[in-house]
């Protein structure tokens, strides 16, 4: 479900940038990367508070969760 989502974003992507780095993201998981992994990999485009919520949430087993809470963190600092 992960890559599929991903490969759905990538595709959705308005600009050049963000798809190459959602295709990055997508290929070092599908070549055996954890997510926080893939994305502290592109450290221009996820911060460090990112990436330790997405890793909390795959060693706790709570990864959509922390997602979900991630996205709400980024609506309220946009606001």
């Amino acid at each position: 479900p992960l890559l599929r989502a991903l490969e759905v974003l990538r595709r959705q992507a308005k600009k050049p940038a963000v798809r190459e780095v959602l295709q990055s993201v997508r290929d070092r998981i599908a070549d055996g990367a954890s997510l926080s992994d893939a994305m502290q990999a592109h450290p221009q485009t996820f911060d460090a508070v990112t990436i330790g919520i997405v890793r909390a949430g795959e060693e706790g087993g709570f990864l959509e969760e922390s997602l979900r809470r991630n996205g709400l963190l980024r609506e309220r600092a946009d606001e």
